[in-house]
């Protein structure tokens, strides 16, 4: 079964996007952030996609994560599998390709290894081994130090956070690099925001706490006296409490243009959003 890691469905000119991806995935799992069969998209497996893809890839390739995280599902034999949210299915593109990370966010849960692989992947000596095979089978005369990437990547997201908080534009990347900069920006943006609303909906000034430390700010309503209702219709077992909110930003948009936008822009030239165009932008 192991033989299909080194037998990836690649198009004629050898495109490297799985053979990083699966290193990437190796090195998640040997810094913590996988530790259990559960792989979601975090700002931290996009920037190893990325510090990885700069170490290895040639040629005039763009680093795009959403291929290979999709596509790698039809892999034989199978061993990476796409869990989706129930009755959701991934927005496809004409050439069968998801549009975006965004649109493997909206549809995809997580994805999972196949169990054997899992097994060796939590195995350190034989997950060690297999990557330096991996690298020396799809990049040979290549050196992948996981310190220089567990620096370089802690770097980048360090860099991505300062300009979040600091509410400046990006740097132009170079083309290769812009849709995975764009995404893991967007992706940073995602993971943080709730952090200093904390964890507050910005509209009914309420705070959502699960009984399970799980996000819920998409689910936050306004509410009656009797109590919180989820957003999809279940009654969730949380604390619905109305909370102080901290200073907020210039305007929502204002920071999602600083993440994405790669000049500078001023609160003139886009005014606050709606409060309709303010909840899509929270969650």
């Amino acid at each position: 079964m192991i033989a299909a890691l080194f037998n990836l469905r690649r198009d004629r000119n050898k495109a490297p996007h799985k053979p990083v991806l699966l290193l990437s995935l190796i090195h998640e799992v040997e810094e913590g952030r996988i530790t259990d069969n559960k792989v979601f998209i975090t700002p931290e497996l996009l920037a190893t996609f990325k510090e990885t893809w700069s170490r290895l890839a040639e040629g005039n390739w763009q680093c795009k994560f959403f291929l290979p995280f999709y596509h790698m599902q039809n892999d034989q034999p199978k061993f990476w599998f796409l869990e989706t949210e129930p009755g959701a299915s991934v927005v496809l593109t004409s050439s069968y390709s998801p549009k975006s990370v965004s649109s493997l966010i909206d549809a995809v849960k997580y994805a999972r290894f196949a169990d054997w692989l899992w097994e060796l992947l939590t195995d350190r000596v034989r997950r060690e081994k297999l990557r330096k095979e991996l690298l020396e089978f799809y990049f040979p005369n290549k050196v992948l130090s996981l310190d220089e990437v567990h620096r370089s990547t802690q770097t980048y997201l360090e860099q991505l956070e300062s300009d979040f908080n600091s509410n400046v534009a990006a740097d132009r990347m170079p083309p290769a690099y812009r849709i995975i900069d764009r995404e893991s920006r967007c992706a940073l943006f995602k993971s943080r925001i709730p952090k200093i609303y904390n964890y507050t909906c910005a509209i009914s000034r309420q705070r959502i706490i699960s009984m399970d430390d799980s996000q819920m700010i998409d689910a936050c309503l306004p509410v009656s006296e009797a109590g919180a209702t989820s957003a999809r219709g279940a009654a969730p077992k949380t604390t619905a409490s109305k909370t102080a909110l901290p200073s907020l930003p210039p305007s929502t948009a204002l920071l999602t243009a600083a993440l994405s936008r790669s000049t500078p822009i001023t609160p003139s030239r886009y005014p606050p959003p709606s409060p309709k165009a303010r909840i899509r932008l929270l969650i």
